[in-house]
């Protein structure tokens, strides 16, 4: 779970190993076990005595399962071209967005400072993807902090922009390409089309 909201589901789990299909952790690299009673409840994992090295699984600031074998679980959907992995869960989204939705990385300078939250909140570059989809009006996000990924900056207009990859002020910024609003846009479109359409139409045959 992240943020009380289910982030990505395991398949059931049945004689220590998980039934979903996906690579990783569906093998028989790992053997699982849980533990519930009334004193504790734990979750653990060992490695099949077959090998010899004991690989580690861990869990990211930004949620990616992985082991010494590389990322296994990543449920984020910020990076242009990605897909989510299989079970991964939908985002629980307002109405102004999309599941289509997808943010385009850009290694850029902003003219216009946006909104900053509170260096207190200690954001996460994946928090600060939540708090522009949550605000309807947010096209554009980035970390405050680039090394390290964190701190939150929003903007809810696109400022003028560009290739700063010489600038010292720099950074990777996100961009939202809104799905809804690409409908809208078509739709006004096509819309225009059929008036113009209507408007030859007229003329030709006024000519008659």
């Amino acid at each position: 779970m992240w943020h009380d909201n289910i982030y990505w589901t395991s398949g059931s789990l049945e004689r220590g190993h998980f039934t979903s299909s996906f690579s990783g952790i569906s093998d028989s690299y790992y053997n699982f076990s849980y533990i519930s009673n009334e004193n504790e409840t734990f979750f653990n994992y060992s490695v099949e005595t077959s090998f010899t090295k004991s690989p580690r699984l861990v869990i990211d600031y930004l949620g990616r399962l992985s082991d010494d074998r590389g990322i296994l679980v990543d449920c984020n959907s910020r990076f242009s071209g990605s897909s989510k992995m299989e079970r991964c869960m939908p985002a629980q989204l307002p109405e102004c967005r999309s599941p289509d939705d997808v943010f385009y990385s850009h290694f850029t300078f902003m003219y216009s400072d946006g909104f900053k939250f509170s260096e207190s909140e200690n954001l996460t570059l994946m928090d600060c993807e939540a708090k522009c989809l949550n605000n309807c009006s947010c096209v554009a996000y980035a970390s405050t902090i680039e090394d390290a990924q964190t701190g939150c900056e929003i903007w809810t207009s696109t400022p003028a922009r560009f290739n700063g990859s010489s600038n010292s002020n720099a950074r990777t910024i996100y961009f939202l390409n809104s799905a809804i609003a690409n409908k809208e846009e078509n739709r006004r479109a096509n819309r225009w089309w059929r008036w113009l359409i209507m408007a030859v139409g007229a003329i030709i045959i006024s000519l008659y």
